[in-house]
């Protein structure tokens, strides 16, 4: 599919940030803040985008939630959860009412089956009450994590990032991406575009992830597949518009409207 080919296009993961609680985690020399996402997202003719908090600002879910506020046409919310906080059920219920569209749980932040726990029942019922989706960053070791909470929330709606993290360079054939798509199986499950530059940092039109795309697309279908490219981290090196090649190559055998559901419907259905 041409990239000239007018499309909607909705981007389910970026990130902003202001005065990070955390610059360590901040690449240095990348340029956060909203004014830079809409800028870009105008430039290469995004028309809305989810915006999550970055760990870099710790759990301060502020700047998130101010954006998708003065932006509602353009921005939704997306809040991090802290499970080992006493209030995390309360905290996430705030945010909720205060605009946010969905919430993530990131592995770098602790073991995602905590969420199983006896004691975090409280963040399983707001997701419940609420329908709120819910994104999960996993590795590969946290594959049994992620059944779980499947299980524990049959039918919610999951988006796993970065579908999966695959091992590109040992092919789709490897087991722990072959996990990732029987997965398909949960109905609640969807997953997302990977950050192209990262996944496949020395291709320069980003071909070897096209292979991934395309059995995620057989496996699950896409009205579960949605684009996100993890800006700005994906355009430390290219522009956002480049990112988008290896994902048009893998729609081209799709009719339009399966590949609107990828670049926006899905979004349209989850976020609202």
């Amino acid at each position: 599919m041409p990239l000239a080919e007018a499309v909607v296009r909705h981007d389910m993961h970026a990130h902003i940030w202001r005065a990070p609680r955390h610059p360590d985690r901040v690449p240095p020399g990348v340029d956060g803040s909203v004014e830079a996402l809409l800028a870009d997202m105008t430039a290469a003719k995004v028309s809305r985008a989810a915006i999550i908090t970055p760990r870099s600002m710790g759990w301060d879910d502020g700047v998130t939630l101010d954006a998708a506020r003065a932006h509602p046409d353009r921005l939704v919310a997306v809040v991090r959860c802290d499970l080992e906080s006493g209030d995390a059920a309360e905290r996430l219920g705030e945010a909720i009412a205060a605009g946010a569209r969905g919430v993530r749980i990131a592995a770098d932040d602790g073991p995602l089956d905590r969420l199983l726990d006896d004691d975090t029942e409280r963040v399983r019922a707001v997701l419940r009450r609420t329908g709120i989706p819910l994104a999960l960053h996993a590795y590969p070791a946290d594959l049994d994590a992620v059944d779980g909470i499947l299980r524990a929330l049959p039918g919610h709606p999951v988006l796993l990032d970065h579908l999966g993290r695959p091992s590109v360079a040992d092919g789709v054939d490897e087991p722990i991406f072959q996990r990732v798509l029987r997965m398909a199986a949960h109905p609640g499950l969807h997953l997302k575009t990977p950050d192209v530059p990262f996944f496949t940092p020395e291709g320069g039109a980003f071909e070897d992830l096209v292979p991934f795309l395309a059995a995620a697309l057989e496996a699950f279908g896409p009205a579960r597949i949605a684009w996100g490219s993890d800006w700005p981290l994906c355009v430390t090196a290219h522009d956002y518009s480049a990112v988008l090649a290896p994902i048009a190559t893998a729609l081209e055998p799709y009719r339009p409207d399966e590949r609107e559901l990828v670049w926006s419907g899905n979004f349209d259905r989850l976020y609202g």
